[in-house]
């Protein structure tokens, strides 16, 4: 597929470029957490609350963040797991908060590898959304 600019002039693209980059460095600001991912969503596309951050410093604390998808048939099923642990642990954490969420395909063709990503960026999301629905002071508790 080819993009083109119709009928734009350059300080239009140049204002464009510049508030997408603009973006980009905000989003990139405001992950000052340390995230340690394992599957398809990264640290890169999460973003947590300057709160949060300072709640849970990245020099003791790291966001533990567990993704999957799976297709059966024509339901895709999405399941991720977040919590907070000591950083360098590398294991779940104490206190989990999780989601689930379902995607219907009709036609039962297999969903895209973008498809399965967005899938489960949004069970990630759902988990984070509980996570920080939880008074701070709980949300971390020592693996036993």
């Amino acid at each position: 597929m080819k993009h083109h600019n119709q009928g734009r002039n350059a300080s239009s693209t140049i204002r464009l470029l510049a508030t997408a980059l603009a973006g980009l460095f905000f989003a990139a600001a405001s992950q000052a957490a340390w995230i340690s991912s394992h599957g398809p969503i990264t640290g890169n596309d999460i973003s947590l609350p300057d709160s949060f951050n300072a709640h849970f410093p990245e020099k003791k604390f790291e966001v533990f963040v567990y993704s999957n998808v799976n297709q059966i048939g024509d339901v895709a099923i999405c399941t991720s797991i977040v919590g907070v642990e000591l950083r360098g642990k590398e294991q779940f954490p104490g206190k989990r908060y999780t989601y689930t969420g379902m995607h219907s395909n009709p036609q039962s063709n297999p969903l895209t590898i973008g498809q399965m990503r967005d899938l489960a960026l949004y069970c990630v999301n759902g988990s984070i959304k509980n996570m920080l629905s939880d008074d701070p002071d709980k949300v971390y508790e020592p693996n036993k």
